[in-house]
């Protein structure tokens, strides 16, 4: 049988019934943007509704619903997520995407499967979980060492209770104890799910995640900002570092490229990642300076991006780009049947552009 707050709460999330079924990445960017904003409120609303009223919001009320067991850890993940998409579609320059919609129509799917389910066996207020009951065995499989140490705990406990409890009736201490210890080992999963949860998001990896993506799909402004957000947290980090460098080679801005580049390769001086990208620097510093003339200081960055890439495949044998720009670097030296060898090697890339008839300007190193 429903209960009434679920009656309710299925109700207040109808409201989003026609914004989910209208969702299409064919239609205008802003309006999928709009509908997806409004989604959240209507789901949030059904959340509150399910616990009778509540004055929390986003994850504090939906880790308050998984502590009540209203709703399953799968659902609460996929909860989490819609809320990370609300948040990101009301940034005025990003663009909804696929992955965008499909989140809001499983979150809504998911809420209304457990607003339609029969009344939750965890009554409300909130109880811990009697020891045994299936809850238990739905938590999830990557948090086994926490479960077992608190299980070994509750063994400690039982093991030492008798001598303290033999003046009482038989059974009295196993009852509280496991039931503070059970629903102390499920707290410690809760907890540790959404703390993992809002690290990958929204804590530093979710800023570097975010940085990743939109740098792959063309979005360096974007991009720029979430790493500049991870490397001002984390300054030992190497990836903020290497994007950021990648960001400002790409726009021409050679002194904020060394300079993140330096500080990555103090991080990490033998990562091969390092030395290919240090590689790319001072090839696309020589190439500017080629453009204005300086042959002589375009040689110099030639010849250290040739180092650079040597470095690299010494550390990494495998890695196809380093090797097809050293030989880029080689003919930019004028060592054209070396370079040309490096290519063939590495096979089809962007190295391949690389013009393999360049005339010697110097004898090279």
């Amino acid at each position: 049988m429903i209960a009434s707050n679920q009656r309710s709460a299925l109700s207040a999330l109808s409201t989003a019934r026609p914004l989910v079924a209208r969702l299409d990445i064919a239609r205008d960017s802003e309006e999928v943007a709009a509908d997806l904003i409004e989604v959240w409120p209507a789901i949030e609303t059904a959340l509150r509704t399910l616990i009778g009223g509540s004055a929390l919001s986003e994850q504090a009320l939906i880790h308050e619903l998984r502590q009540r067991e209203l709703i399953s850890l799968e659902q609460a993940h996929v909860l989490v997520e819609m809320l990370a998409v609300y948040e990101r579609v009301q940034r005025t320059d990003y663009r909804p995407t696929e992955n965008d919609i499909t989140t809001a129509r499983e979150a809504y799917r998911a809420l209304e499967d457990a607003l339609r389910a029969d009344e939750p066996a965890a009554a409300l207020p909130y109880a811990p979980p009697v020891p045994g009951r299936a809850t238990a065995a739905t938590e999830p499989a990557t948090e086994p060492a926490r479960v077992s140490t608190s299980a070994s705990s509750a063994a400690t406990v039982a093991s030492a209770a008798p001598t303290t409890a033999s003046t009482r009736a038989p059974g009295w201490w196993r009852g509280p104890w496991t039931l503070i210890i059970a629903g102390a080992a499920v707290a410690i999963s809760v907890a540790a799910m959404g703390a993992y949860v809002y690290l990958m998001r929204y804590g530093v990896q979710g800023d570097i995640r975010a940085g990743m993506q939109a740098y792959a799909t063309g979005q360096p402004v974007v991009a720029k900002l979430a790493f500049t957000k991870a490397e001002q947290e984390h300054p030992d980090l190497l990836l903020p570092h290497l994007y950021l460098g990648r960001i400002a080679r790409d726009e021409g801005d050679f002194g904020l490229a060394g300079t993140e580049l330096t500080k990555a390769a103090e991080i990490a001086p033998n990562d091969a990642s390092v030395q290919r990208e240090l590689g790319a620097f001072f090839l696309a510093r020589g190439a500017q300076y080629e453009k204005i003339g300086r042959h002589d200081l375009a040689l110099t960055d030639f010849d250290a991006a040739r180092n650079r890439y040597v470095s690299a495949v010494t550390l990494d044998g495998t890695d196809r780009s380093a090797q097809g720009y050293l030989g880029c670097a080689l003919i930019e030296l004028g060592r054209v049947d070396e370079g040309e060898r490096w290519i063939t090697r590495a096979g089809q890339g962007g190295w391949t552009a690389c013009a393999p008839s360049k005339p010697a300007t110097s004898p090279g190193p």
